[in-house]
């Protein structure tokens, strides 16, 4: 065959199969395009020929293309893309793939070849046959042709070491309808002139049981292959063009990356460039609740509960910069649920750019993290602010802006008494109330912090020192009528204070609230006082109905006791407080114990005995009544000292206790109580006097006797 004559059949068949070919020459100057590469770029050709590579063309067409050409003249080896992104010349995107194939000449660079939209070698003709020549040995991956009968009439040489064939006059005529690896929907396919696509497993050992040919490979491998027509003059195939790769190896790196992905527990996918998502992973359908199936047809900003798309791709992009990416962020379910995920993500520029991406579920350290937070900013016990957001409220709230800003300090009464003598977890209950009290007479936008200890300020801002009053009178009037479960009703001084000056020192506000405060403490003392004993008498009114009958006897007693010792009117007095402080203690015997039937447990009555060190805590809480303290701890000392809780010994017991012991003693076995029977008065009498010198001090029992026998009589 003639040059010309080949040059002719060469050019023919590029311009009329399916892929896009174009040539230039060493100096990046395009010479040569044929038809399908002018309906790719969406220009005719004659406006491609003569433009430069490199620099004729939109920075959008050669983003992506530009660095990979430069890539294959260095290094005088082919490169192969595959779905890169390309704003065509004819303003058009697409996704294009193909090869670019440097001209080799002596070992120096002699133009480049080029085919676009397919991934198949494709003979060139310009400038004759061996052009074409080199084009075909120089494809690093088998390029076969057939004629239109599928016969094999040229393979080169990456087929032929490929499939292990030494020669290719041992396959020519080789019937490529007759493969057994190609399914027989695509050989229909071929034969209609369609372009094919697709990947099979090769079996050697079949290709020698049916003795197709001879190959000195065996087993299997993964193949690629693409088949395109060759179209004639009457639009049918007179030939087709093959490209096969050997995909083994990359089957092989699926199927490992298959494996780790299948068992990392982290979420998985990956995507384009442009968000939409290419793979998936089982962890991460698991976590979203979408199939992979769903995910697949679905973008990055479907699913993106923090972002808008818009943010979403530009995100991306920054992403796309840096080469990769960290950061948190948070997911929508399929069910609508949010879940906050870990990002880790790098970009690589392969198959037109493709992001890596793994999720990772931090529900669980957000909720810790979360947590941590609200400890760090609130009291544990009333659920309040607590101290350090208080201050950095006042600080931030320093503005003239949100003048005037009031605060109220207030003062918890008797916390201290509370948790001495009913134990902390009462005393926390009293905070919590005195914290929700407050909370109800106030606005949202007010900051109601536990301040520390007993005390607790109020951050008013833009509010005058009028409206602040009005604030703390709600509290007093609420608390008034709340009915609460803590043993002693919640009660609290408060202090006011208005800053309405820009200069002012907002610290100077705030101790003069506290100054304000303490001075309404200790004009409040003794009416607190008061309510305080109102409050636990009718606790223990609630708890037992003898506690009434026994304080109006014993007072007649004390009066008799009063004339026959020569007490004085304090002294009296002081009997009278002392037993009701007595009393008090009982509040805190649990009622299972305090209402057992039947005789106590060593246990039990261990606790019972811790009353009188209550009633004692409660008098020393309590100034106006802390001189009878003692008194009301010793009630339970015996004379010859095997009493409790000091083993206090005669005279050395306070003789206001010993009076008292006698008459709660005489009292208990003459009235009904739950645990024992009642004595007759003269039985008690008796029972007196045997214990007289060992429980009881003798003088007092014959003065009880006779006070006694005078008021029944």
């Amino acid at each position: 065959m003639s040059d010309i004559k080949a040059i002719n059949v060469f050019a023919g068949i590029l311009e009329n199969i399916a892929s896009g070919v174009w040539l230039s020459d060493k100096s990046d100057v395009i010479y040569y395009a044929n038809k399908a590469v002018e309906a790719i770029a969406g220009v005719p050709v004659a406006q491609l020929v003569g433009a430069h590579v490199l620099t004729g063309f939109g920075e959008t067409t050669l983003q992506y293309f530009k660095p990979l050409y430069i890539q294959a003249k260095e290094t005088l080896r082919p490169v192969k893309y595959d779905a890169i992104s390309v704003v065509t010349p004819g303003r058009r995107q697409s996704y294009q793939s193909g090869w670019i194939m440097p001209e080799v000449i002596d070992g120096t660079f002699n133009g480049m070849i080029c085919t676009v939209e397919d991934i198949t070698a494709k003979k060139a003709a310009e400038k004759g046959e061996e052009k074409f020549k080199v084009i075909f040995e120089q494809a690093p991956v088998g390029v076969e042709q057939f004629d239109q009968n599928g016969r094999l009439i040229e393979a080169n040489a990456a087929t032929l070491d490929m499939f292990g064939i030494n020669s290719i006059e041992s396959i020519k005529g080789f019937d490529l309808f007759e493969d057994p690896n190609i399914s027989p929907d695509i050989r229909t396919d071929i034969k209609k002139g369609k372009s094919v696509k697709f990947e099979s497993i090769f079996d050697f050992d079949v290709v020698k049981e049916k003795r197709l040919y001879d190959t000195t490979k065996s087993g299997k491998m993964y193949i690629s292959v693409y088949v395109s027509p060759i179209i004639g003059d009457m639009e049918t195939p007179r030939g087709y063009l093959a490209h096969v790769e050997d995909i083994s190896e990359r089957k092989q790196n699926e199927l490992e990356y298959r494996t780790i992905l299948g068992t990392t527990m982290d979420g998985f996918w990956l995507a384009d460039r442009h968000g939409k998502m290419l793979d998936i992973n089982d962890a991460y359908c698991h976590l979203i609740g979408y199939t992979r199936e769903e995910l697949l047809n679905m973008n990055i900003s479907d699913i993106e509960a923090m972002e808008n798309p818009e943010e979403t791709a530009l995100h991306i992009k920054r992403v796309i910069e840096a080469g990769h990416g960290r950061f948190e962020t948070r997911h929508r379910r399929k069910d609508g649920s949010i879940v906050d995920v870990e990002i880790s993500t790098n970009y690589t520029n392969i198959e037109g750019g493709r992001l890596f991406v793994f999720a990772r579920d931090i529900s669980e350290r957000k909720r810790a993290e979360e947590k941590i937070r609200y400890v760090s900013f609130h009291d544990t016990i009333t659920g309040l602010y607590n101290r350090a957001y208080g201050e950095e409220e006042i600080r931030r709230l320093d503005t003239g802006r949100e003048l005037p800003i009031s605060i109220i300090m207030g003062d918890v009464n008797y916390l201290k008494l509370t948790n001495d003598a009913f134990g902390h977890e009462e005393g926390d209950k009293l905070l919590k109330h005195v914290g929700l009290l407050m909370q109800s007479c106030c606005r949202n936008e007010d900051i109601i912090v536990r301040w520390g200890g007993d005390e607790f300020v109020m951050i008013l801002p833009k509010t005058d020192c009028p409206a602040a009053e009005a604030v703390a009178r709600r509290i007093k009037e609420t608390k008034r009528g709340a009915i609460v479960d803590t043993v002693l009703h919640p009660s609290i001084a408060l202090g006011i204070a208005t800053k309405v000056n820009n200069k002012d020192d907002v610290y100077q506000i705030l101790r003069a609230a506290e100054n304000r405060m303490y001075t309404a403490k200790a004009l409040e003392s003794s009416y607190n006082q008061e309510l305080i004993i109102d409050s636990l008498t009718q606790k223990l009114k609630n708890k037992t109905k003898v506690v009434g009958g026994l304080l109006q006897r014993a007072k007649s007693i004390f009066s008799q006791l009063g004339s026959r010792m020569e007490l004085t009117d304090k002294e009296i007095s002081d009997l009278n407080t002392s037993l009701l402080l007595h009393e008090f203690g009982k509040i805190a015997i649990p009622d299972a114990i305090f209402m057992k039937r039947g005789p106590l447990s060593p246990e039990e009555f261990e606790i019972v005995k811790q009353h009188s060190e209550t009633g004692y805590r409660i008098a020393r809480g309590l100034n106006d009544y802390a001189p009878v303290a003692d008194t009301v701890l010793s009630v339970h000392e015996y004379w010859n000292g095997e009493g409790y809780p000091r083993n206090l010994i005669g005279d050395a017991i306070p003789y206001l206790s010993r009076i008292l012991l006698v008459v709660i003693a005489y009292d208990a076995m003459t009235h009904e109580r739950p645990y024992k029977f009642t004595f007759s008065h003269a039985e008690a009498i008796e029972e007196l006097r045997r214990n007289a010198g060992k429980q009881f001090d003798p003088v007092m029992v014959e003065l009880y006797i006779e006070s006694a026998t005078a008021v029944l009589r």
